[in-house]
């Protein structure tokens, strides 16, 4: 998708670029241009051969299907499973490949979940939710 004279500039060819771009030729709008820094598309949605397996380098997660561009994009190719929220079902790794043991993961699961439960103080607070989150 490029011109020579591109009437629309899309920055990025993550998920938002892509949607962006598909919404507009489906409308009839084809004089655009999709500039990526990288030498792939799909911005944080990384997925690269490991071992004989795939491994998720980016995004991993479909947050919400209501004006979620990546869930439209996605639906119809069997792609999603609904989520866990039961965090204390799943094992976690350290980066060398350690399980992490599950009395471990499930208090630091219970302590995250005490500090996202108080949505109020979270808003009130200055600077991002992650300093208010290592604050907590």
């Amino acid at each position: 998708m490029s011109s020579t004279n591109p009437k629309i500039i899309i920055i990025g060819a993550g998920a938002a670029g892509i949607a962006a771009a598909t919404r507009l030729l489906e409308n009839g709008i084809n004089d655009i241009i999709v500039l990526e820094a990288e030498n792939r598309i799909g911005g944080r949605v990384h997925s690269v051969e490991f071992g004989g397996s795939v491994v998720d380098l980016g995004g991993q997660w479909c947050h919400g299907e209501e004006g979620n561009v990546v869930y439209e994009m996605v639906k119809d190719l069997n792609l999603l499973s609904p989520s866990q929220n039961n965090y204390s079902d799943f094992t976690y790794y350290l980066s060398n490949g350690t399980v992490i043991d599950k009395a471990i993961t499930n208090h630091l699961v219970k302590i995250a979940d005490d500090v996202f439960e108080d949505e109020e103080a979270a808003r009130k607070t200055e600077g991002t939710f992650g300093d208010y989150f290592i604050k907590e």
